[in-house]
């Protein structure tokens, strides 16, 4: 196998880290899978994420029966 793109791998997770923290009181989870690291220079692909916000929850959480 190829070398993988290592800097663009730490890139995404430090840019990931900035934007939890950025909205950190509207989420509560977030998740990449898969995530593919392509040739080196070649960059990396998110193939699904899910991002959980809070007033998602709240909301679901507030159901009338």
């Amino acid at each position: 196998m190829p070398p993988r793109d290592i800097e663009c791998l730490c890139d995404l997770i430090v840019r990931m880290s900035w934007f939890a923290h950025d909205f950190r009181s509207e989420i509560v989870e977030a998740d990449i899978n898969p995530l593919i690291v392509m040739e080196r220079g070649a960059g990396a692909r998110v193939v699904d994420a899910l991002i959980v916000r809070r007033a998602a929850i709240t909301t679901a959480g507030n159901c009338q029966h």
